[in-house]
């Protein structure tokens, strides 16, 4: 990502996509009765800055895929993301 304005879109369709009733995350929630708790992951990588202001987008990458991976019990984040993302949708991007 090169600015904040690519990032805002980038982030405004992931919120769409999550927010959809019959795909992604919303789709996932409905079909696990509520057990009253949350699931919350934390993901950190102490280099991701590096020596400049920017982070680093490949350690971006690697530390959301890792994150996805543990929040859906995957061992693999390409398993995770097929969870949470249809294929219909990842075969038109």
């Amino acid at each position: 990502m090169n600015d904040r304005r690519e990032f805002l879109k980038s982030a405004a369709t992931g919120a769409a996509l999550l927010g959809s009733s019959r795909i992604g995350l919303a789709s996932m929630l409905a079909q696990h009765p509520e057990t009253g708790k949350s699931r919350v992951v934390v993901a950190r990588d102490t280099a991701l800055h590096g020596t400049g202001s920017q982070p680093d987008e490949k350690r971006v990458l690697d530390l959301l895929d890792r994150a996805m991976a543990a929040y859906t019990g995957r061992e693999k984040p390409v398993e995770a993301w097929r969870r949470m993302v249809p294929p219909d949708i990842l075969k038109n991007r």
